[in-house]
């Protein structure tokens, strides 16, 4: 069946389709960059219909358009795979996608927000050094991935949820994002703090084909290797 745009999936949720389909960054609210790797652009019917309708809304509020980095490839592995380099561990059957993230300069751009230091995890944000994260505007922008309760998880630097949390309340206050999603951003799963995750967020939608089904399906696999420049 061909790709319409709309806020939820109703039919031939799980069937992959690219990124970009037809995009016009200033109505549709993202963009490619010269990093971007088009058969690694390959996501669920459900989770493209999400992303572009999150992106529409953003600049209908003003917003600049976000960079979509690695879904998943074409055949449904994990980007990387083709050539025997995988760039994450996780990124398989199109459910997961990395998005920039809103800076208080306005821009949304693949850039860190703060000062990291590496672990045997990975790379992490130093306590207090978060800077430049628009905590309202990043929330506004998960707000409508949560909004269609499909959304399993999402991982980000615990030093960016934190200013995260008071930007959803308010969203919420502003009427920009529903109050029933408020709890999404605070349950530690939705939300939860992951490495190598100071300047980007990964959003993960469910494979259970039940609607309702917000379930944490097993221990999460380490995502996100591969850090675009």
């Amino acid at each position: 069946m061909p790709f319409e745009d709309a806020p939820l999936c109703t039919s031939d949720c799980e069937h992959l389709l690219q990124l970009p389909l037809p995009n016009d960054p200033a109505t549709d609210g993202y963009r490619t960059t010269g990093s971007t790797i088009f058969r690694y652009q390959y996501g669920r019917r459900d989770l493209l219909m999400f992303l572009r309708h999150a992106g529409q809304r953003m600049v209908a509020l003003g917003h600049e358009p976000f960079v979509p980095e690695d879904l998943s490839q074409w055949d449904g592995l994990t980007p990387g795979t083709d050539v025997g380099a995988p760039r994450h561990a996780s990124h398989q059957r199109g459910k997961d996608v990395d998005l920039s993230l809103y800076g208080t300069d306005g821009r949304s751009a693949w850039r860190s927000y703060c000062t990291t230091v590496s672990t045997v995890d990975g790379r992490v944000c130093q306590p207090g050094t978060a800077t430049g994260y628009d905590g309202y505007a990043n929330a506004v922008f998960f707000g409508d991935f949560y909004a269609t309760g499909r959304v399993t998880m999402c991982f980000l630097d615990q030093e960016l949820i934190a200013p995260t949390i008071p930007g959803a309340e308010a969203g919420v206050a502003a009427s920009e994002i529903q109050a029933s999603v408020l709890p999404s951003y605070s349950d530690g799963v939705h939300l939860m703090h992951w490495p190598n995750h100071d300047n980007h967020v990964h959003v993960r939608v469910s494979e259970d084909p039940t609607p309702a089904s917000l379930s944490w399906p097993g221990v999460p696999p380490v995502p996100t290797a591969f850090e675009p420049p």
